[in-house]
């Protein structure tokens, strides 16, 4: 395990952070963590766990359902869920 994180994970951490608690939401850290999960903190109480990943303009395609090849040349338009958790809860 890593003892420290990756650049772009720590700019990634940052920015879902300051959006969380600009929503006023009360985020707090758990800094023994930085990798394996790459997050762990508190989120108004509740503990989370959260892995940064990359992913290519392919696989992207692919968790959208698109049936096409996609060309990295170009501007395509990807929708996910607003409300995954619904969803994971849903599946219990």
């Amino acid at each position: 395990m890593r003892d420290q994180r990756t650049r772009e994970e720590k700019i990634v951490i940052n920015l879902v952070r300051n959006e969380l608690c600009k929503a006023g939401n009360e985020v707090i850290e758990d800094n023994v963590f930085h990798d394996r999960p790459d997050w762990v903190f508190s989120l108004n109480g509740k503990r989370v766990a959260a892995e940064c990943r990359l992913i290519g303009l392919q696989e992207l395609m692919k968790w959208s359902n698109c049936k096409r090849e996609m060309l990295p040349d170009k501007n395509y338009r990807v929708t996910f869920p607003l409300e995954p958790h619904l969803w994971d809860e849903e599946s219990y």
